[in-house]
């Protein structure tokens, strides 16, 4: 196709999507936008800016430390679940008296 037959395809296009959008898609892309623009404002703080470099500089102990501690998390998790209710009792006598009592 020709230049201008596809410059002419591309408005076709265009002006269909801007019919397509309805009142509310329009509040919300700008909604969205308005956001991205925020971001971009806190993004630019010289403090934000350091604390991602930081960041970025240690991410990969700060991976290591997050998987040691879900996985610390798990295990703790496992061995709570673990625990029977005799298991229970027998660990602290005085309180399994008190919960059979009332």
């Amino acid at each position: 196709m020709s230049e201008n037959g596809n410059g002419k395809e591309i408005n076709v296009v265009l002006e269909t999507m801007t019919n397509a959008l309805t009142d509310q898609m329009v509040e919300r892309l700008t909604q969205n936008v308005e956001k991205l623009i925020e971001l971009g404002d806190k993004l630019s703080d010289p403090q934000m800016m350091e604390a991602i470099d930081k960041l970025t500089k240690n991410a990969e102990a700060l991976n290591k430390s997050v998987e040691n501690l879900i996985e610390t998390t798990t295990a703790l998790s496992t061995m709570l679940n673990a625990f029977t209710d005799s298991m229970v009792e027998r660990a602290n006598p005085q309180q399994s008296q008190n919960l059979r009592t009332c």
